[in-house]
């Protein structure tokens, strides 16, 4: 819960080497609920993360011993979360597209290209977004999961039509939704 990303080597882990550990990365301030590698060959080296402290960084790996870290929109942006993060999540087709879900029901929709957010999807109840996942097959479709034990449903949202009304709202569950994938 101290903030810290541990790079380690799995090699000198299985060889039982005495220092396995190749970078500490210390940004966040607090716990880190959301951590993703980029599933794109061209762009595995970079891991995305979100934590307590409202803040999304994605961490570039290429030089494992030496990481550098950026945040998706920077200044003068003034695109944030001002929840903690729940998680992170980067899209299945566009390598550059990373979505980032907190606790107060804000899902933010990262364009690393262009250094902004894309979108922000809200839920009008503002109950957290336990989890997030892309459509594997469709980059503009997008599923939220309400942890909310008063509001426990899933947001399938069709990113090309609307950014503030979901494609379909499924209901069903008794209480809050923590996980979900396609």
């Amino acid at each position: 819960m101290d903030g810290n990303i541990n790079v380690w080597d799995p090699y000198k882990m299985f060889t039982k080497d005495p220092d396995p550990l190749v970078s500490t990365i210390s940004q966040h301030t607090g716990a880190i609920h959301g951590l993703q590698f980029n599933p794109h060959a061209e762009s595995s080296h970079l891991l995305a993360s979100g934590g307590a402290d409202a803040e999304v960084y994605v961490l570039s790996l290429d030089r494992p011993e030496a990481p550098t870290v950026f945040v998706p929109a920077p200044p003068p942006s003034n695109a944030r979360h001002t929840a903690d993060i729940t998680k992170v999540a980067w899209n299945t087709q566009v390598a550059h597209i990373l979505a980032s879900a907190s606790t107060n029901g804000a899902t933010i929709v990262w364009d690393l290209r262009q250094k902004k957010a894309w979108c922000e999807l809200r839920d009008p109840s503002g109950g957290p977004v336990a989890d997030i996942a892309w459509n594997p097959d469709q980059g503009l479709h997008l599923v939220t999961a309400s942890g909310d034990d008063k509001n426990p449903v899933l947001k399938l949202w069709d990113l090309r039509s609307s950014t503030t009304m979901p494609l379909a709202t499924l209901s069903g569950h008794q209480e809050g939704i923590l996980s979900v994938d396609w």
